[in-house]
């Protein structure tokens, strides 16, 4: 049986290290990663990683997907979408950070609170669970929007999107 530790940065980086994934380290410590899964949806997943919280005893995992982005104009349908998964799944958190170029980004996130400490195994489990579980909601959603189609859209709806594509 496993014994419980003390959660932690170093955690985290023993945690990655030993399932072999190259991560990225930036200045305040989050970890980024790259995955190319070859049964994913899309054509590759990034996770951040980060202990955070007031004593950094909260395992914090945010996956994105570069497949994953989406034109501002279209938030109201993806919300529609996103609230459509809570409904069914309730997990991961899913949300849409706006990002540059009048687009919007897809996220899955989960947090685990984990001051009382944690396994290894169970680590590890609730890692590649945050992954999986945002992989399920980046399908989920591609196959389900449904950009509008020209016909749909008013005159004056399809000036601004000209104009701000140019």
């Amino acid at each position: 049986m496993s014994t419980i530790k003390p959660y932690g940065p170093e955690r985290l980086e023993e945690l990655l290290t030993a399932l072999g994934w190259t991560t990225f380290r930036s200045a305040d410590g989050r970890a980024y990663l790259s995955l190319h899964p070859s049964d994913s949806p899309v054509n590759e997943i990034r996770a951040i990683w980060a202990a955070e919280g007031h004593d950094r005893s909260v395992h914090d995992i945010r996956v994105t997907s570069p497949s994953c982005t989406y034109p501002a104009g279209e938030s109201p349908a993806l919300l529609a979408l996103v609230n459509e998964f809570h409904n069914e799944r309730r997990w991961p958190k899913a949300y849409l950070r706006p990002i540059a170029n009048s687009r919007v980004q897809l996220v899955a996130e989960m947090q685990y609170p984990l001051a009382d400490g944690v396994h290894d195994e169970l680590l590890e489990t609730l890692t590649r669970l945050a992954l999986a579980t945002a992989n399920d909601l980046f399908g989920w959603v591609s196959e389900r929007y449904r950009p509008p189609a020209p016909s749909e859209l008013d005159i004056d709806e399809l000036e601004l999107r000209l104009r701000r594509a140019s």
